[in-house]
C-alpha cells in the first residue's frame, strides 16, 4: 500500500486550490498518513511511505510535482526507486 504525497502548496496549479490549499488539507493529509502507517502496522500489510522521498527544498519540489499534487517525471523516478527499496528490504 502507498501513503499518497503531500500537496505542495507553492506549486499547486490554480485549478486545485479550491480543493488542495489551506491548513485543513495539511492537516487531514497527515492525519490519513498517520492512520495508513497505523493500519499497515496493525494489519501486517506493507506500506511504502512516499512522504519520505518529496526533496525537502523548494528548487527539488518544483522538479518533483507537476501541478502542486500530481508527481513529475522526477516525481516518478523517485517513488520508483523508494518502491523498490521498500520492496527489496521485505524480501
Amino acid at each position: 500500500m502507498g501513503v499518497p504525497l503531500p500537496v505542495y502548496e507553492p506549486g499547486l496549479a490554480k485549478e486545485w486550490t479550491a480543493f488542495a490549499s489551506g491548513e485543513n488539507v495539511k492537516r487531514q493529509l497527515g492525519n490519513y498518513r498517520e492512520w495508513l502507517l497505523r493500519f499497515g502496522e496493525s494489519f501486517r500489510i506493507p506500506v511504502v511511505d512516499f512522504w519520505e522521498c518529496v526533496p525537502a527544498d523548494s528548487g527539488g519540489m518544483d522538479a518533483f510535482y507537476l501541478d502542486g499534487i500530481h508527481p513529475a517525471e522526477e516525481g516518478h523516478r523517485r517513488m520508483a526507486a523508494r518502491w523498490v527499496e521498500h520492496i527489496t528490504k521485505s524480501t
